[in-house]
């Protein structure tokens, strides 16, 4: 019969003391010699009834019970999904790890429930009950909260509200609601909130269900990062935000009317749908503290091959409304995912350094020069013109002296496989490099993850880089990852 601290310790994760674990290796000698002995005579049942009882006590000896509380924290932060992700599982849901970890026993129990630290990023998405919801949050004990809340999958106001009453602590919101939500927000103060992502979808569906909310006062002395989403495009839609204090703003159809007010800003991203509202003010403002200026139009290219001239005519406002009211004086980043038109003009960026440019259809190749001379000083470009062909027409670019004098480093879409396996493709590209009056010092390729032919373009750049080329001064090439309308270039 076994001595009574052989089921307590089967019952924790908890390792033997010196003197229970020689008790332990004595109990299973006689065990095992047993089980071989008897192993021939008899039946499979009492076999493996006497093996469980030697692997039972063979557990007590597992080196994983003697790994300090510490270390088994950090084995399970790998084990646990990100607590910066918003894309993965739940917590609140009982697949989560989170839960399934602390099933095993009860010390793996106790590692969960007391590091706080693994319960702050919450994502409510579905309708799980408040009970589990309040375990979470009293697990998080006082730390600081990363939300994730999308009420389209109908949440209920009493679950809302029970994160609401939790606002102190919130650092980080991404929140996609109805008015009644946003509402809600107002009178609220939130002392810790850094970064906030608020999506009006009773403004997209343009199907009013609930009172519309003019007045949206969100009370966040440490805001520096929010994202609005149709939050809204009218002017009259008083939204109680400190511009003054932001050093990141980025809007998908909300009103132009309040980047005047952005006057510490350093990153500014404007994404329309269609339905921006241009700035009504007469007067011309200038953004100094702006470094980097992005301009997008519409969700997914598929609606600009299906809706072509519409887009056109949505990219031109959102571009000549935006350079007709605001200057950027310092600006060093400017990303262009809007298509540019021949008749307008950009004004001069005497500082803009980098330069992304995509979704050129709108130009032809006698107009390109007129694009290249309103940066003067530009070092990099990303660049995708229809009317580029790799090896016949790089001269479309035209970035001589008189262009781009500054250049030194050009990205270009990744080529197809075609175009790739093609002989010499990789001497076409570094003839074009050197015969400028300023060579340049890289050409990069531009591509989304697993694109097709991506695997073969890779081999093809790392084959170039081990010949040795670069040795002799010539030009380096690389390849670049890049996901849809992310905002910034590597």
């Amino acid at each position: 019969m076994d001595p009574p601290f052989v089921e307590d310790l089967l019952a924790t994760n908890c390792p033997p003391t010196p003197a229970q674990a020689a008790t332990i290796r004595n109990l299973l000698v006689p065990l095992r010699l047993q089980d071989e002995q008897s192993l021939p005579l008899q039946s499979v049942g009492e076999c493996t009834g006497n093996e469980e009882h030697i692997r039972r006590l063979e557990s007590i000896l597992h080196p994983m019970r003697s790994i300090p509380d510490d270390v088994l924290r950090e084995v399970f932060r790998w084990l646990i999904p990100s607590r910066k992700a918003h894309n993965g599982i739940s917590i609140l849901n009982p697949r989560h790890p989170l839960w399934t970890l602390g099933q095993v026993c009860r010390n793996w129990h106790e590692v969960t429930i007391t590091e706080s630290d693994f319960w702050t990023t919450v994502i409510l998405s579905r309708k799980y009950g408040s009970h589990r919801l309040q375990t979470v949050l009293k697990r998080s004990r006082g730390r600081e909260l990363r939300l994730y809340i999308y009420t389209f999958s109908h949440i209920t106001m009493d679950l809302f509200a029970i994160l609401l009453k939790e606002a102190p602590r919130w650092q980080h919101v991404t929140l996609k609601a109805d008015e009644i939500y946003l509402a809600a927000l107002t009178g609220t103060p939130f002392p810790s909130l850094r970064s906030a992502s608020l999506t009006d979808t009773t403004a997209r569906s343009r199907t009013r269900q609930t009172v519309p909310t003019k007045d949206l006062v969100l009370e966040a002395p440490l805001l520096k990062d929010p994202t609005l989403v149709w939050l809204h495009n009218r002017k009259e839609y008083n939204l109680g935000i400190p511009w003054a204090q932001l050093n990141t703003y980025a809007a998908l159809d909300s009103c132009l009317h309040y980047v005047s007010g952005l006057t510490h800003a350093k990153t500014l991203v404007l994404h329309s749908s269609g339905s921006i509202s241009p700035h009504e003010s007469k007067e011309h403002c200038v953004l100094p503290n702006v470094k980097t200026l992005a301009l997008r139009v519409g969700d997914v290219p598929m609606y600009r091959e299906m809706y072509p001239e519409e887009t056109t005519s949505m990219e031109y406002r959102i571009i000549q409304s935006t350079f007709q009211h605001f200057s950027f004086s310092n600006l060093e980043t400017l990303i262009i995912e809007s298509g540019l038109r021949d008749h307008f003009a950009l004004p001069v960026f005497p500082t803009v350094t980098t330069l992304v440019l995509f979704y050129t259809n709108g130009i032809d190749e006698e107009h390109v020069p007129q694009i290249w001379t309103a940066f003067p000083a530009l070092e990099t470009l990303y660049v995708s013109l229809d009317v580029l062909d790799y090896e016949e027409h790089l001269s479309v670019l035209q970035m001589d002296e008189s262009g781009l004098p500054a250049l030194r480093a050009l990205y270009l879409p990744a080529p197809t496989t075609y175009q790739a396996c093609r002989p010499n493709f990789m001497d076409a590209l570094e003839v074009f490099a050197a015969g400028r009056t300023r060579p340049l010092e890289k050409i990069g390729f531009f591509r989304y993850p697993q694109a097709y032919g991506s695997i073969r373009l890779e081999e093809l750049v790392q084959a170039w880089q081990k010949a040795g080329r670069n040795g002799n001064g010539k030009v380096d090439f690389t390849l670049v990852e890049l996901e849809y309308s992310n905002s910034l270039p590597p």
